[in-house]
């Protein structure tokens, strides 16, 4: 007797176990089924929060907008007309003096066209000086040489003291040559200012 009432508080307990865990079981399904119901409640209310959100925000730029525009044109307005009609005089002003300017775009390009002109004449002229120095040079030399002769010859005819003729012709000679030299430092002048 006291083995079949242990059999039987086990086979109770057994029982209760079962149902136990049939009640759990069927508890974690109920509650399953309420947390994807949550869930989806939780997902739709997020999309609706989220959608009105956006109207709201939306709407609120709106008028951000509309009161920034009208502000805009209440304070700016009259500025804008004067700038429109500075505009509109800087485009006369444009119109009425494009003939100067293209009247001294003109004259600029006939000056330096007459700088290129300037130019090769001065390395025409600059090679034609490089002659001429050559040819006072050498002149130059031949002056020198036939007052020398000139001096020498003097000399030999009086064989002394300073007659008023030797010291004239003296002073001639140093005239000459001032005169050479002078003529060569401005032919150098030029030549160098031509190079």
């Amino acid at each position: 007797m006291v083995r079949t009432r242990f059999f039987e508080n086990i086979e109770l307990l057994l029982d209760n176990f079962k149902n136990y865990k049939d009640e759990f079981s069927n508890f974690f399904k109920a509650s399953e089924s309420q947390s994807r119901e949550l869930i989806t409640a939780f997902k739709e209310f997020a999309t609706y929060m989220a959608e009105e959100n956006s109207k709201a925000f939306i709407e609120a730029l709106n008028k951000t907008i509309k009161d920034f525009n009208n502000n805009l044109i209440e304070s700016f307005g009259s500025n804008f007309k004067q700038l429109n009609e500075a505009v509109i005089k800087l485009v006369d002003w444009q119109e009425h003096y494009k003939e100067t300017i293209e009247s001294t775009t003109e004259n600029q390009r006939v000056i330096f066209d007459s700088f290129t002109g300037i130019e090769k004449e001065l390395q025409t002229f600059s090679s034609e000086t490089k002659n001429i120095n050559s040819i006072v040079t050498e002149l130059s030399t031949i002056t020198k040489e036939s007052m020398e002769q000139n001096i020498k010859l003097n000399a030999q005819k009086e064989p002394k003291g300073n007659s008023p003729e030797k010291l004239s012709l003296r002073d001639k000679c140093k005239s000459y040559r001032n005169q050479i030299t002078q003529i060569r430092k401005e032919n150098g002048e030029i030549t160098e200012a031509v190079r």
